[in-house]
């Protein structure tokens, strides 16, 4: 009787630890080193935002610096490749195909260095909080861009889009 217990309660708190990962709108999700929080999108009922409650950049505006960089480029064209497929396996990138695509902002230095991420992802992501965490590292390790000097001078950081389509990450054809 004892162990059937236990053996209840051991299978509620590994649930309980399975759920705790997944991304859901307007709540903290805690990882092994932080904890993401997510928001629902005002502009796009069907998506939320999901950032890194240590993360700062999204919440400032940069200082005093041009409006528009020009010229984008990144530095290793595979790095945003290799920092999906680092994270994601086949058979997890199958999974995610019905999702098609993950919307990010990427804040870079003047250098080019990524800083932080921004993920914008559909309310019924089936991706976990621990898997964003690794691939925010993943890309802040593997992708920096070429900026020109001239257009990035007087500011401090600077705000990037990218859309990354599962599919484009499943061939290898992200580029």
């Amino acid at each position: 009787m004892l162990k059937s217990i236990l053996l209840t309660l051991m299978f509620f708190a590994f649930a309980n630890l399975t759920c705790a990962q997944k991304l859901t709108p307007n709540s903290i999700i805690n990882t092994k080193t932080g904890s993401f929080v997510t928001k629902q999108d005002p502009s796009y009922s069907d998506d939320m935002v999901v950032v890194n409650s240590k993360n700062i950049y999204h919440k400032i505006n940069p200082k005093t610096g041009p409006a528009n960089i020009s010229s984008v480029e990144r530095r290793d064209k595979s790095g945003l490749l290799n920092s999906f497929t680092q994270v994601f396996s086949d058979e997890r990138l199958t999974q995610l195909l019905p999702e098609k695509y993950m919307l990010m902002t990427l804040y870079v230095n003047p250098a080019g260095k990524v800083l932080e991420v921004t993920f914008f992802l559909k309310k019924t992501t089936v991706i976990e909080a621990k898997e964003l965490e690794e691939l925010e590292n993943a890309i802040k390790a593997n992708v920096s861009f070429k900026l020109l000097p001239n257009e990035t001078k007087g500011g401090d950081f600077f705000p990037i889009g990218q859309i990354v389509k599962y599919s484009r990450v499943l061939d290898r054809t992200l580029k």
